[in-house]
C-alpha cells in the first residue's frame, strides 16, 4: 500500500490541511506516484491507471490532461475556485483534449461502482467540444457526490449524466461558466435516463446556452441562480433564441430560491408531463443581451405545469432597450404570491394569472388627451364571481364601479356616483374583448385629467388591472388607451 498523504510530499498548506481531515483518511496523494502538478507533464496515463484501485488527491496546483480521464474510484482537490483564473493556490485540471463532440469528459464515470463516486474540491477548464464531468453508466452506484467543484469554458456540457434507477446524484456548490464566445450546445447541467431523487443545491451557472436539462426523473433543488447571457458580453440573434433557464422534459423539479436570470424562455417545459413546483423565485430580465432583435421571448414556454408560489418577476425598460422578455405568458398555470414588476405590456387574456396574491395596489393614471380615456380592465376568467373599485377624480368625484357574473352567466355592471360632483355619462364600460370589460373615464377636452383607483372586493381570478401598471408603475404612453367616443 502506497504511503497516504504526507505534508513532506505534498509541499503545500493545503496538502497539510488535508492530511488532517477525516475526510481524506486512506486517499493516495498523486504527487506521490510521479504526478506533476506545475502544468508541465500529461497526468492522465497514471491517473488512469492508478483510479482503477485507489480513491485520489490532487494537491492545490495546475494538472494538464491530455487525455480523458475514466474514474472508478473518488477523486479530491484542495480547493475550488467561483472564478476562471488559474492559479495554483486551487487545484487545477487544464485540459488539453481536443474532441469535436461531448462523447468524452475531462473527467468520465462509465461503469458501475459499489462505491460512492465522488468528485470534490476542484476546478476543470474545458478546451474543446468535451464535457467536464460525463457520466454514462449502465446503471446508477450507491451515490454520486459532485461537490465544491468549479467548471469553465464550457462549449458542450459542463455535466452530462446519462444513469438509471433510484440512486441519486446530489450536485451542490457548483460554478459553471460558457466559453466566451457563443457556447453550442453550452449546457450546464443536462441530466437524462431517468435516475430519480436527484438534488441539486447552491449552484450557479453563468453563460451557458441553457441551464439545466432535465429529462425524465424526479428532482430537487434550492438555491440556484441560472444566467444565460453571453460571457463576452455580445450576441447574435440564432444563440439568443435558443437561450433556456431551466428544460423540462418528462420531469419532475420542485425547487426553492430560484433565480433564472435572462433567458429567451426562463422555464421550458416541453411535454405535458413536465411539472415545475417553484418557492420564491426571482427572474430579472435585462438588457445584457442587446444584439439581437427579437423580442417575442416568455417567463414560461411549453406543454406542461408550472406552480409558483412567491417571489418576484421584473423586466427593465431603459430608454430605447427594453429587457429581452416582452410578455409574460402564463396561462393556465398557477402563479400567486409573486409580485410583477414592468412597464411592457401583457396580454390582457393572461392578466388574472399575473396578479399576486389576492390583492392589488391602488393606482394614479393621468391623461392629457380629450376623448375616453382607460382607468382599467376587468378580466372574468372565473365561471362567476364580483369586484367591487372605487374611481376618485381628483375634482372629487367619486364612482362606485361593480362588475359580476352570476352562476348563470348573465354579466352586470354597476356605475353608482357617490356625491353631486359626479356627472352621467363621465364614466363607462366597453367590452374589449372576450371576458375583457375596459372601464373610460371621459375628458372633455385636452388638458390633464387624473385620478386614483381602489380596488375594494376582489374576487379570486376575477379582478381589475391596468395594462401598464403590474404593481407599482404609471403613465405608460405605451398601454394608455383614449378613445375619441365609445
Amino acid at each position: 500500500m502506497r504511503q497516504n498523504l504526507n505534508c513532506k510530499l505534498t509541499g503545500t498548506a493545503a496538502g497539510c490541511c488535508a492530511e488532517a481531515s477525516p475526510a481524506f483518511a486512506g486517499l493516495i496523494n498523486v504527487l506521490t506516484l510521479g504526478v506533476k502538478n506545475d502544468g508541465s507533464a500529461d497526468i492522465s496515463e497514471i491517473v488512469n491507471r492508478e483510479t482503477e484501485k485507489n480513491a485520489l488527491y490532487f494537491p492545490a496546483g495546475i494538472y494538464k490532461v491530455a487525455q480523458p480521464i475514466f474514474l472508478q474510484n473518488p477523486v479530491y482537490g484542495a480547493g475550488y475556485s467561483r472564478t476562471s483564473k488559474v492559479t495554483g493556490v486551487h487545484t487545477w485540471f487544464i485540459s488539453e483534449i481536443k474532441n469535436d463532440d461531448a462523447s468524452v469528459g475531462i473527467l468520465n464515470i462509465t461503469a458501475l461502482s459499489a462505491t460512492a463516486m465522488n468528485i470534490e474540491n476542484l476546478n476543470l477548464q474545458c478546451s474543446s467540444k468535451e464535457c467536464a464531468i460525463r457520466i454514462s453508466p449502465e446503471n446508477s452506484g450507491p451515490y454520486t457526490i459532485i461537490d465544491k467543484v468549479g467548471l469553465f469554458n464550457v462549449q458542450s456540457y459542463g455535466v452530462f449524466i446519462n444513469g438509471r434507477g433510484s440512486r441519486p446524484f446530489f450536485l451542490q456548490n457548483m460554478t459553471v461558466w460558457g466559453a466566451r464566445e457563443w457556447p453550442m450546445p453550452g449546457v450546464g447541467i443536462h441530466m437524462e435516463g431517468g435516475t430519480c431523487d436527484n438534488r441539486f443545491s447552491n449552484i450557479e451557472i453563468m453563460g451557458c446556452r441553457i441551464s439545466m436539462e432535465l429529462y425524465r426523473g424526479y428532482h430537487y433543488g434550492n438555491n440556484l441562480h441560472l444566467w444565460t447571457g453571453n460571457m463576452c458580453g455580445k450576441d447574435n440573434g440564432t444563440w439568443w433564441r435558443g437561450t433556456r433557464g431551466i428544460v423540462l422534459k418528462g420531469a419532475f423539479f420542485n425547487a426553492s430560491e430560484v433565480y433564472p436570470d435572462t433567458s429567451f424562455y426562463a422555464l421550458e417545459a416541453c411535454d405535458e408531463t413536465a411539472s415545475f413546483h417553484l418557492h420564491n423565485i426571482f427572474y430579472w430580465e435585462d438588457n445584457s443581451v442587446v444584439g439581437s432583435p427579437d423580442y417575442d421571448g416568455a417567463f414560461f414556454h411549453g406543454k406542461g405545469f408550472c406552480n409558483i408560489d412567491g417571489g418576484e418577476i421584473a423586466v427593465m425598460e431603459q430608454g430605447t432597450v427594453n429587457g429581452r422578455m416582452q410578455q409574460v405568458r402564463m396561462a393556465g398555470q398557477n402563479v400567486k404570491n409573486v409580485i410583477i414588476r414592468t412597464k411592457l405590456p401583457v396580454s390582457t387574456e393572461n392578466i388574472d394569472k399575473l396578479c399576486a396574491g389576492d390583492e392589488l395596489p391602488d393606482y394614479t393614471l393621468e391623461y392629457t388627451q380629450a376623448g375616453f380615456c382607460k382607468a382599467g380592465d376587468f378580466v372574468l376568467a372565473s365561471l362567476s364571481g364580483c369586484t367591487e373599485s372605487r374611481l376618485i377624480l381628483d375634482n372629487g368625484e367619486v364612482y362606485q364601479i361593480r362588475i359580476l357574473r352570476s352562476e348563470d352567466g348573465v354579466m352586470e355592471q354597476e356605475i353608482q356616483p357617490l356625491n353631486r360632483l359626479c356627472r352621467k355619462g363621465r364614466v363607462q364600460f366597453k367590452e374589449t374583448a372576450h371576458n375583457v370589460y375596459s372601464l373610460f373615464v371621459h375628458n372633455e377636452k385636452e388638458g390633464t385629467l387624473r385620478f386614483r383607483f381602489q380596488t375594494s372586493v376582489m374576487g379570486e381570478r376575477f379582478r381589475p388591472l391596468h395594462l401598464g401598471l403590474l404593481r407599482n408603475t404609471n403613465n405608460s404612453e405605451r398601454v394608455k388607451l383614449v378613445l375619441p367616443q365609445l
